[in-house]
């Protein structure tokens, strides 16, 4: 390259050097909200707002300043300006992007109708300015992620000389016309009105744009190389006509100016995920079609219901019927170690019943049950349409889907279903065969709403009836946990229960609405008490959500997902929560649409993520449930519109200081304004004949309800929480002015009845003719009793070397450490198609190869050094040399089951050094068990949970203050690196180990624990039970502390 050349690229990578701008380090405010419009000045992120073209994929990625990426798909070139200098001020509103600088604008917009660029340059000088376009770098290039935030390289749109060879120019008048591609050779073809233009040798349009005062100019990019007959000007307000018509599909007024724009947003991120005949994964990374997921939900959400409609039809032809299941349980995946089912037609899974992923590819099979999700958002689409036409044609597929449901994941007909990779948070989760919450709660919503659809189209219900009502009471009298006021994550086939729910586990419960109001405003007061809450830089006194505390890390299993906390926030409003529930949506407003690096983006993953920092934008699941938790929860628009009463529920969920609000969608317009004591409420909607309206309010105070100038009933809600409501009757296809007017004083007492719901009193009370309940903490334990009975034997504060005896426990030994993941565990197993650890005893679905190299020869070479005796925090433990070191114990039949050492004497302590598995499903239960036995027949036990005592012997444990603390008044365990016989809590700071993921430890570690004993009496034996199927655990050796 020659110095001319050489001086071209840096000048131009100067100017675009802001591509690798690391978004993390930003810890102001990158946009700011103005009208519908997110604006900022002089930021520096690139490739980072995406315009959505023609439902093809091709799309304009903006930067800060204009300086842009074009994608085909493929790498269909840079184009940037240099306008003159001064401020650099950057609007995205909802499908364009504008900029100014130096007096000089550009717009720039896409068509939807076809697939074009454009950008309008606009000089506001009182004098003639020139400026200057550079493009070049059309490769067709395909990206892995289609050049996605936070999971393809960020300079991936940036002008390199790679990407220009090949590309050859040709002109004619304004026309310039870029062949490109190795193989195949295609075309495309710009406009640029340049006064002056030149290819450099290195394949870089290199022009100049003249406008005098007032003047615009219109620069074209068309992917096809076809230019259309239209001129540009014309082409532009086309472009504008599309956008604002596309945008207005949701327009939304409140008091809060950051919310103000997202209602636009939404709807042109909804249209950037349509696919033409399905909702896709994502509008830029996994722009693919996937029936399940929740990205469906937009299109009656957003009144698109032909959308919608396609979007089901389009599945139900992929739904198999022809394949009767000729295999019977279990059918795992033995190349796939067991870890998942096999793919072969004529099992449970892949048999009459199943809906491929893929628009008409009937012969592929997928990992996941996306039949759940899929069937769910189909349901809805009948509630918010009533289509009896639509529910004949597809009620034969939700009949198929659920005798599938029941056939792999209810095969003892207990009414409880297995899950299997049915929701977002798939990868990694993993239940064995188990009764799972959320999988149950969609499986029972399924058969409720089953129920309407049968009987609005004269089909038989009774199925559906008996199957709703076993599911609602299995899930009550199961999985329902009282002492915890929340459901059960899942349980064991054992009945044990796994303690500490997921995100997913109590909103999806709610959303199925399972239980009562009662339960549902419990269980969320669990994920007040329990799950992290993580401050934003912005504002410390707004927060987002991580889905879990569970460790150790894998990917979907603890994370801060936009989706998750979306539904959180969207189960908050149907618990009757507005405030707290505002309160989780305004904070993922400002993490993800205006501090984040995509201005009013729907990303998929939340910058305060630890393990992946902000990746994706505008992903189907998060867009999705933003339209739920916008029209039903903050506007509390609820349809349900199946058989004869036809309804739809109006129940506002706004903060309680706003004062105005107002909607306006394809199926209704309404509008909320408080002035003194009076509510007003103008509602008008567009639903089908003989659709009842009914205005859901707060009435605390109540003197009147007037409608349309006229005094008018009301009743009174029967399960009101934190609040009386009442119902007042409106007439849908007319608009209606509704007053409540209200007393000043408001006044009420308690009538003198309460529930009690888990760890929530409520309190019954009374104002007028209103009643409602008023929740209140009856007192919850701090802690966990096991939790911190766990949390004892991690303490190493009195150790008296000279008082230690080691234990020869060599008789006992079955193993050597090394070998734990070299076994296969294959029994005892589910008799049940499920998902399940891999045979190794290590890894999940997703990683069914994964293994863990233990290598003990370092803790050997210092028993060697020792003479058999190896010092630990200086206590001395016996451990051989050679040979066998490890009694292990387990639920499979590799090892016994628990095992009892004898001892003797009397001791302040016995030290415990151990080895063995764990993993993210376990978090917070009982893995194992020590057991010391007195001579006078006494015991003292003590449960090993994952994280307090208990740790994977092959990584060490992320500890931050957020998603992954250690529970309240417990510390990391205290590990023993195999390698080096290193003791730490720490272990991993010591070995360089960096974030959540990853931390696996060279050789391994151990754990070691101080059991605190009644010296006063006389020992018999020490005793390890190993408590979780999944779980192995050994005793390496043992130290007694005597008096």
């Amino acid at each position: 390259m020659n110095r001319i050349v050489q001086l071209r690229w840096s000048v131009l990578s100067v100017f675009l050097s802001m591509t690798i701008f690391p978004v993390l380090a930003y810890k102001g405010m990158h946009y700011r909200p103005d009208g519908i419009s997110a604006v900022c000045v002089d930021c520096k992120h690139m490739y980072n707002r995406a315009l959505y073209g023609a439902h093809s994929g091709f799309r304009i990625e903006c930067s800060d300043i204009p300086v842009f990426g074009v994608y085909l798909p493929g790498m269909g070139g840079n184009m940037s300006f240099i306008l003159p200098e001064g401020k650099c001020v950057a609007h995205y509103t909802p499908g364009r992007m504008d900029y100014e600088k130096g007096g000089v604008t550009i717009e720039v917009q896409v068509m939807r109708s076809f697939d074009c660029a454009l950008w309008r340059l606009t000089n506001n000088n009182s004098n003639e300015v020139s400026v200057p376009v550079f493009f070049g770098g059309v490769s067709g290039k395909k990206f892995s992620r289609n050049g996605d935030l936070g999971v393809d390289p960020a300079d991936c749109f940036s002008l390199k000389p790679e990407y220009c060879k090949g590309n050859k120019y040709s002109f004619s008048g304004d026309s310039v016309t870029v062949w490109y591609g190795v193989k195949e050779r295609k075309e495309i073809c710009l406009i640029i009105p340049a006064y002056k233009r030149s290819v450099t040798h290195d394949n870089i349009y290199e022009g100049a744009v003249k406008l005098n005062p007032g003047e615009s100019k219109i620069i074209a990019y068309f992917p096809d190389g076809d230019i259309p007959l239209s001129s540009l000007e014309s082409l532009m307000v086309q472009a504008e006509d599309e956008r604002s018509t596309l945008a207005s599909a949701m327009e939304i007024s409140t008091p809060d100016e950051w919310l103000n724009p997202v209602g636009a947003a939404l709807a042109v991120a909804a249209d950037g995920i349509w696919g033409g005949r399905a909702w896709l994964h994502g509008a830029i990374g996994w722009r693919t079609p996937h029936l399940g997921w929740r990205g469906a939900y937009c299109g009656d959400a957003l009144g698109w219901h032909d959308r919608a409609l396609k979007h089901f039809e389009t599945y139900a032809a992929n739904q198999i019927t022809d394949i009767p299941p000729v295999y019977s349980h279990p059918r795992q995946d033995h190349k796939q170690n067991m870890a998942r089912a096999e793919k072969k037609w004529g099992t449970p899974m892949y048999s009459n019943g199943y809906i491929c992923r893929r628009p008409g590819k009937k012969t592929e099979m997928s990992h996941y049950d996306m039949n759940l999700v899929y069937i769910d958002a189909m349901l809805r689409h009948f509630m918010h349409t009533g289509d009896t036409a639509a529910m004949r044609r597809l009620f034969p597929v939700l009949k198929r889907h659920l005798e599938w449901e029941r056939l792999n994941f209810d095969p003892d007909g207990d009414y409880l279903y297995d899950a299997y990779c049915c929701i977002w948070a798939s990868d990694a989760l993993y239940y064995s065969g188990g009764a799972v919450t959320h999988s149950s709660a969609y499986n029972y919503f399924a058969n409720k709403l089953a129920v309407e659809v049968a009987r609005a189209i004269g089909e038989n219900s009774w199925q559906f009836i008996w199957d709703a009502i076993g599911i609602n009471n299995a899930i009550d009298s199961k999985l329902w946990m009282p002492d915890r006021g929340c459901w059960a994550e899942f349980r064991e086939t054992d009945g044990r229960l796994h303690p500490f729910p997921a995100l997913w586990t109590i909103y999806h419960a709610i959303d199925s609405r399972v239980g009562n109001e009662f339960k549902w405003y419990t269980a969320t007061r669990y994920i007040d008490r329990e799950i992290p809450h993580i401050p934003l830089n912005c504002d410390t006194s707004l927060y987002t959500l991580s889905t879990t505390n569970w460790k150790p890390y894998s990917w979907s299993i603890n994370n801060v997902a936009i989706a998750e906390v979306m539904h959180t926030a969207l189960a908050y409003w149907q618990a009757d929560r507005p405030d707290d529930a505002y309160a989780i949506m305004k904070g993922v407003i400002m993490d993800n649409m205006y501090s984040g690096a995509s201005p009013l983006n729907f990303g998929q993953i939340s910058q305060y993520d630890a393990a992946r920092g902000e990746c994706y934008r505008d992903f189907a699941d998060p867009i999705g449930v933003w339209s739920r938790a916008l029209t039903e929860g903050l506007y509390g628009i609820r349809p349900c519109l199946i058989g004869d009463n036809k309804r739809v529920v109006i129940r506002p969920g706004f903060p309680e200081g706003w004062d105005c609000a107002s909607v306006s969608m394809q199926d209704i317009t309404y509008s909320f304004k408080r002035e003194g004591q009076v509510d007003t409420y103008i509602i008008e909607g567009r639903y089908p004949s003989g659709t009842s309206l009914e205005l859901c309010v707060s009435a605390l105070g109540l003197r009147e309800v007037r409608v349309d100038g006229g005094s008018s009933d009301w009743s009174a809600v029967d399960m009101a929480i934190s609040r009386p409501l009442i119902n007042v009757k409106l007439c849908s296809g007319k608009k209606n002015v509704v007053e409540i007017i209200r007393d000043a004083s408001r006044e009420y007492v308690p009538t003198g009845a309460v529930r009690t719901v888990g760890p929530v009193l409520f309190t019954q009370m009374e104002s007028g003719m209103l009643k409602w309940w008023q929740p209140s903490d009856a007192g919850v334990e701090e802690q966990d009793t096991n939790i911190s009975k766990a949390a004892i034997t991690s303490r190493f504060a009195d150790i008296k070397p000279s008082k230690c005896v080691p234990v020869d426990i060599a008789a006992f030994y079955n193993d050597s450490v090394s070998n734990i993941f070299r076994n296969r565990y294959e029994s005892p197993r589910p008799d049940v198609t499920t998902l399940q650890i891999p045979v190794q005893g290590i890894g999940e679905w997703c990683h069914p190869q994964l293994t863990a190299d233990i290598d003990d020869t370092g803790l050997r070479r210092l028993s060697a050094d020792g003479n058999g005796t190896v010092h630990l925090l200086n206590i001395p433990f016996q451990i051989p040399s050679n040979g066998r070191n490890i009694v292990y114990t387990s639920r499979w039949d590799n090892y016994p089951a628990h095992v009892s050492i004898p001892l003797k004497g009397k001791a302040t302590s016995i030290y415990i050094l151990m080895a063995g598995s764990t993993n993210h499903m376990q978090w917070g239960m009982e893995n194992a068990r020590v057991t010391v036995r007195y001579s006078d027949g006494d015991t003292t036990s003590f449960p090993l949970i994952n994280p307090v005592n208990w740790a994977p012997v092959e990584q060490d444990f992320y500890t931050d203050e957020h998603a992954f603390s250690q529970p309240l008044g417990t510390e990391p365990p205290m590990r023993v690196h195999l390698l080096s016989g290193e003791v730490s809590r720490s272990l991993g700071a010591s070995l360089g180990l960096e974030g959540p993921a990853d931390r696996y430890i060279p050789s391994g570690a151990g754990v070691l624990l101080n059991i605190p004993l009644d010296m006063s009496r006389g020992l018999e034996s020490l005793h390890l039970e190993t408590v979780s199927k999944d779980v192995v655990a050994g005793i390496m050796g043992i130290t007694i502390q005597r008096p």
